[in-house]
């Protein structure tokens, strides 16, 4: 686990180091400092991520535009800038590793070769797109807001990839939530994909209804099948494997109890992995520790649910 810390226990210390953490013996690989209290923030418009090889943190202030790649096992500095005719770069991590960067007045995405560390492709974004976001790095997906330069609260668009870096599919998701923040260009909370197949909630039609969750084709960018909510419920999902996608439904007013449910990848066949009470007093705290956009992440293993917010 790569992490992010302040140089000092003094109150509103900056984020200065960064470390890596083995979390199956508990104890710290390296830490290494990154930048100056002069040059560093507060944690705002911070990346950080970790692949199988590389741990890389990337942030851009007034001061300073910072980006950095460290080996995973040594802590050794693998490059300490964003590409060549970029400025920072901000990262996603998974099974290897992509930056988006700002690059001659466009966004840019670049996938790191495992080995070298070096930008293995980089694919220039259309030059029309609003804010762009980090969606995915293995597959490499992209959200962006088109139209409305004013409401960029979320992506309306995601973007897949050849293995030349041309563009695969062009997915319009105006009426879904990918959970994209606008101000952090890496990672879309409320969207998980597989190497085929994104999937992605809806809204909530209208206030007395709930959402539908949509499989796409990530080569054509068409709809594979939908699975409805029943009467209030609102579903999202929390991650997705070859067998298909695991989905947390809020119950909403339903007073069903939520749960936590495995939609299969060909035909969206639930399965229910684990359900809540049908208290309504639970039913409500998880909707509050669930908000549509997934900003604050839900896990679930080997059969546990875990919820956490991390604002007021």
């Amino acid at each position: 686990m790569a992490v992010v810390l302040a140089g000092s226990k003094k109150p509103y210390s900056k984020c200065t180091e960064v470390a890596v953490i083995d979390i199956n013996h508990g104890r710290k690989v390296w830490q290494k400092t990154v930048a100056s209290d002069s040059t560093a923030t507060m944690g705002l418009d911070l990346s950080v991520a970790i692949s199988e090889s590389f741990a890389a943190v990337g942030w851009a202030t007034d001061e300073a535009e910072e980006s950095w790649g460290f080996a995973i096992d040594t802590g050794k500095t693998v490059w300490d800038s964003a590409p060549p005719g970029c400025d920072y770069e901000e990262y996603v991590g998974g099974s290897t590793l992509a930056g988006l960067a700002w690059c001659d007045d466009r966004f840019a995405v670049s996938q790191r070769d495992p080995l070298t560390g070096k930008p293995s492709r980089t694919v220039k974004l259309p030059d029309d797109l609003g804010y762009s976001y980090l969606a995915s790095a293995d597959p490499l997906v992209v959200a962006s807001y088109v139209g409305d330069e004013d409401n960029q609260l979320d992506a309306n668009r995601l973007w897949t990839f050849n293995t030349d870096g041309s563009v695969k599919a062009t997915i319009k998701v105006d009426d879904y939530v990918p959970g994209c923040q606008s101000g952090t260009g890496t990672g879309c909370g409320a969207f998980v994909a597989t190497q085929d197949t994104p999937y992605i909630g809806s809204d909530e039609e209208h206030i007395t209804s709930g959402n539908h969750l949509a499989a796409f084709d990530m080569g054509t960018g068409k709809r594979k099948w939908t699975v409805d909510g029943v009467g209030w419920s609102v579903t999202r999902p929390l991650r997705a494997d070859d067998t298909g996608v695991i989905v947390f439904n809020h119950a909403g007013q339903n007073r069903d109890g939520s749960g936590v449910f495995h939609l299969a990848a060909a035909d969206g066949k639930q399965t229910v992995l684990l359900k809540q009470s049908k208290d309504f007093a639970i039913s409500d705290t998880t909707a509050q520790l669930s908000p549509e956009t997934m900003r604050d992440p839900i896990l679930y293993e080997d059969g546990r649910l875990f919820f956490h917010r991390a604002s007021g």
